[in-house]
């Protein structure tokens, strides 16, 4: 393979990255948007920053069917990270104690977290595009 060829094919990959972001990015955004139908009306929504609770498990697999598996995330890492991140690492599992915003708020922290570890800025440490 030529020096050429090799560059083109790193240009053509560096850019389905950068799609593939851009997609993932989209996703996220649009489940921001989607909260307000799927959850207008309940008790959490309406009181976002009361302790989920019961409604933990509602809100939890709406995170987890729509954001974290489709990004490849790990439903236990993002309990783990909201438990850190909210409650100086209880332990208590799942954070079923989180308000829907501390929820609402792990998923843009934690997200916005594995955006830079796989698709890092120049300046930033991650997954190079040559990684991929």
């Amino acid at each position: 393979m030529t020096d050429a060829t090799l560059d083109a094919v790193l240009a053509i990959l560096e850019e389905n990255i950068e799609n593939k972001l851009n997609t993932y990015q989209q996703l996220v955004a649009a489940w921001r948007c989607d909260i307000v139908t799927d959850f207008a009306g309940l008790a959490f929504f309406d009181n976002p920053t009361t302790p989920l609770l019961a409604s933990y498990t509602v809100v939890i697999s709406d995170v987890n069917s729509k954001v974290l598996v489709p990004l490849c995330l790990n439903r236990p890492d993002f309990e783990r990270f909201v438990d850190f991140d909210f409650f100086n690492n209880s332990g208590i599992l799942p954070p079923s104690n989180a308000s829907f915003n501390q929820i609402r708020a792990g998923v843009a922290r934690y997200t916005t977290a594995a955006f830079t570890h796989y698709f890092p800025d120049a300046n930033e440490s991650g997954v190079a595009p040559s990684d991929w």
